[in-house]
């Protein structure tokens, strides 16, 4: 008899601990009182591998001005909301227990509001606050008076430096705030530095060890053998031909080369286009541009298109078996390296004044 109880107690702890484990422990109630917005979604800021639990497993209740998600979060997790289906709102986090949210839209840009006690971004916002000129970038391109290059170029260094600051004080100050993870997991995506390193070594312990602090320590260690300083990998990509051709004897041709990674439908990256040619005409003597695309080998005919459409003239690859995140971890586009003939990285994401003041001096 104790034979069959013992197995059957032991089914039942387990299956109380199976709905305990699986029992709602978050609810976002979200109010949006926009006229013209119809239909608002949760959505992750950054991939499905980032976070423990699909947003599969949320419930959503529908009501005319707001909308209310429920669901299990293993940590606080980083969102935003897809509004009208076009839209995204600025990123914010979603805590266990609950939480109170608010849309507003400011400059033609959603923003949400908390309405709770869960205030790490204010901390963050007020560390911003400390830089008067922080904003102006944002301002300067939202208007899209993009004219004078220089200025807009000196603008985003400013930004981004003065940003990478913020966040290793806030770091430093709040070693246990998942805001700061978050925050440094969506932004080594831009271009890692090493200040973000030493970002996510200011944080707490059970911070790193958590589900997203080592999948941020596995992409620092990644983006880091290939941080200024350190050299481009010994691999090879395909030409318009199908012919292996290998980046280091590519790169080994000119003094300078800059490695500019792509996608055939890649807005952003076609619109540099004009200022690349300019620059690899002027600087041909000692400088190269080899554009990467990163198309997969259901659009390699579309990037040939894109080739003959556009009339590149430099030398241009094809990745086909994803070496560009393997490698290089990039995830966003465009993408640049700027590497001597041994392949050491001198810039990463340098921009075209910052290409033309550093050829013009050598």
């Amino acid at each position: 008899m104790n034979k069959i109880i013992t197995p059957l107690i032991q089914l039942l702890f387990l299956l109380i601990v199976q709905i305990g484990y699986s029992q709602d422990n978050f609810t976002a109630r979200i109010s949006i009182e926009i006229p013209g917005v119809s239909n608002v979604k949760l959505s992750f800021v950054l991939g499905t591998a980032y976070y423990e639990n699909s947003l599969n497993s949320f419930k959503e209740e529908k009501h005319q001005q707001s909308i209310i998600i429920s669901g299990r979060i293993e940590n606080p997790y980083l969102c935003e909301l897809v509004i009208n289906d076009s839209h995204y709102s600025k990123p914010f986090m979603i805590y266990e227990g609950n939480n109170n949210l608010r849309v507003v839209e400011v400059n033609g840009s959603y923003i949400v509001l908390r309405e709770d006690s869960q205030n790490d971004y204010l901390m963050f916002n007020y560390l911003s606050s400390s830089y008067p000129k922080s904003g102006d970038i944002y301002a300067y391109l939202a208007k899209k008076e993009l004219g004078n290059i220089a200025e807009r170029d000196s603008l985003l260094r400013d930004s981004y430096a003065q940003t990478d600051t913020i966040l290793y004080n806030y770091t430093k100050l709040y070693p246990k705030s998942y805001y700061g993870l978050w925050f440094i997991a969506n932004l080594i995506r831009f271009g890692y530095n090493d200040i973000h390193g030493e970002a996510f070594s200011n944080l707490s312990i059970d911070l790193k060890d958590s589900f997203l602090g080592k999948i941020v320590k596995t992409e620092i260690d990644g983006y880091s053998k290939t941080s200024v300083g350190k050299h481009i990998p010994d691999i090879s990509f395909q030409d318009s031909t199908s012919k292996d051709v290998n980046l280091l004897k590519l790169v080994d041709k000119k003094e300078f080369t800059l490695l500019s990674f792509w996608y055939h439908n890649c807005g952003p990256c076609i619109s540099k286009f004009p200022d690349l040619k300019s620059i690899h005409e002027k600087y041909s003597d000692s400088f190269q541009v080899i554009g990467i695309s990163t198309d997969d080998r259901s659009n390699k005919d579309q990037w040939l298109l894109t080739l003959s459409k556009h009339k590149l003239p430099w030398v241009n690859l094809i990745d086909l078996e994803q070496q560009s995140y393997n490698n290089f971890k990039i995830q966003v586009f465009p993408f640049s390296y700027l590497v001597n003939r041994r392949g050491e990285i001198i810039k990463i994401n340098p921009s075209i004044v910052e290409l033309n003041k550093f050829l013009n001096h050598k």
